[in-house]
């Protein structure tokens, strides 16, 4: 049975309560007390939070609409279907998050929400975006990710402040060119759609500085995308391009760049002066040769280009002096150049699956080195100067032509794995068994 309590100030409140011109002073919601309860003529003070995610919910509890103070609504993770038109009440409210539901539709109304800040719809059924979200005046970030939506309506670009727009994992095959309007935006998610152009307009987006288009069937990267001056991330990764344009050499601010697996069969020496970018990623191309250029990029730390037809390391690249991981797995290289000794700070050197025949001493000089991958090559020996790789935990050799196995292996102190399969060995020195794990 429901109790009626009128005119009070409340610090608290008690669950089947009809509360009738009452005044409250919340320090936090909690959803159980709130169970069976009815506001009428009643306000709420101060910042309110109000956390309902994982409560198995199908609708949004009626009670929620009568705290017109309500800062952040979280109903995550429930299984409701329906965004109630009376969630403009909520004339306070700057963040709601309804991911993880079952919405199919997003009311008209929920653009009339003044204060909203951040809209997190992802990973719900939503086909079409209803263009009264354009009037969401405020808003710095929308996330509809995860979603069936096949359109943007060119209304979004009407959101002057939006500086997040996450669409990821939808049906979008066109990019609006009204996009290039929304001048705060700093990060742009379209990765796994069905888009094949990058309008030349994305070019404009001057505050940009995170652009995420992978997974899609992109051709081409336009000129223009030189022109983002801010852009910090750039993950084109899994698409269909087969050229990088020169100007992505003027990209300053530009620390990652993901191109893994196009058909990309040219690296242009202009790359050489991102002199921001610590990731490169070409894994699985086309590519045949590494221009000298590229060991200009003085603060690149991960350089991966497994799965290409490269059959040269050049010597230049022992200038990156921040490089930490060297990635030339599955190519054609035959020859290591003793001048990667130089790499004071590589951690991790793989080659497995090339064409090298030799292991040049040099590599010892490598102090900070803790991975070395040279399996499935036509190695014949092992420099006993490896010894000196005092950091090396990873040494792995399986499937050459070694017939010998130094001794002066032993002193390698913080070896944790040796591995020595498919070769012509016929005895294992006993010293090795001092090592802690083979």
């Amino acid at each position: 049975m429901q109790k009626t309590v009128k005119s009070k100030t409340l610090r608290e409140i008690q669950p089947n309560t009809a509360y009738n011109a009452c005044c409250f002073y919340l320090e936090k919601i909690e959803p159980k007390k709130f169970q069976g309860c009815t506001f009428d003529n009643c306000s709420f003070r101060g910042s309110l939070h109000a956390d309902l995610s994982f409560q198995k919910l199908e609708k949004i509890p009626k009670w929620i609409f009568s705290i017109s103070s309500l800062k952040s609504l979280n109903i995550s993770n429930n299984q409701v279907s329906k965004i109630p038109k009376e969630l403009t009440q909520l004339s306070s409210l700057q963040e709601l998050n309804l991911s993880n539901n079952q919405i199919s539709n997003i009311p008209k109304e929920l653009g009339q929400l003044p204060s909203l800040r951040t809209l997190n719809l992802s990973n719900n059924q939503i086909s079409n975006v209803t263009k009264e979200l354009g009037q969401l005046s405020f808003l710095k970030s929308l996330d509809l990710s995860n979603n069936q939506i096949s359109k943007t309506p060119k209304e979004l670009t009407q959101l002057s402040s939006l500086q997040e727009l996450n669409l990821s994992n939808n049906q979008i095959s066109n990019i609006p060119k009204e996009l290039t309007q929304l001048s705060s935006l700093q990060e742009l998610n379209l990765s796994n759609n069905q888009i094949s152009n990058i309008p030349k307009g994305l070019g404009q987006l001057s505050s940009l500085r995170f652009l995420n288009m992978s997974h899609n069937q992109i051709s081409g990267i336009p000129n223009e995308l030189g022109q983002l001056s801010s852009l910090e991330f750039l993950v084109l990764s899994m698409n269909q391009i087969s050229n990088i344009p020169k100007e992505l050499g003027q990209l300053s601010s530009l620390q990652y760049l993901d191109l893994l697996m196009n058909r990309i069969s040219k690296i242009p020496k202009e790359l050489s002066q991102l002199s921001s970018l610590r990731y490169l990623n070409l894994h699985n191309n086309k590519i045949s040769e590494i221009p000298n250029e590229l060991g200009q990029l003085s603060s690149l730390q991960h350089l991966i280009l497994i799965g290409n037809k490269i059959s040269k390391i050049p010597k230049e690249l022992s200038q990156l002096s921040s490089l930490q991981y060297l990635e030339l797995s599955n190519n054609k290289i035959s020859n290591i150049p003793k001048e990667l000794a130089q790499l004071s700070s590589l951690d991790s050197l793989d080659l497995y699956i090339n064409q090298i025949s030799n292991i040049p001493k040099e590599l010892a000089q490598l102090s900070s080195l803790q991975y070395l991958e040279l399996s499935s090559n036509q190695i014949s020996s092992i420099p006993k100067e490896l010894a000196q790789l005092s950091s090396l935990k990873y040494l792995l050799l399986n499937n050459n032509n070694i017939s010998v196995v130094p001794k002066e292996l032993t002193k390698l102190s913080s070896l944790q794995a040796l591995q020595l399969s498919g070769n012509q060995i016929s005895k294992i020195p006993k010293e090795l068994s001092k090592l802690t794990l083979i």
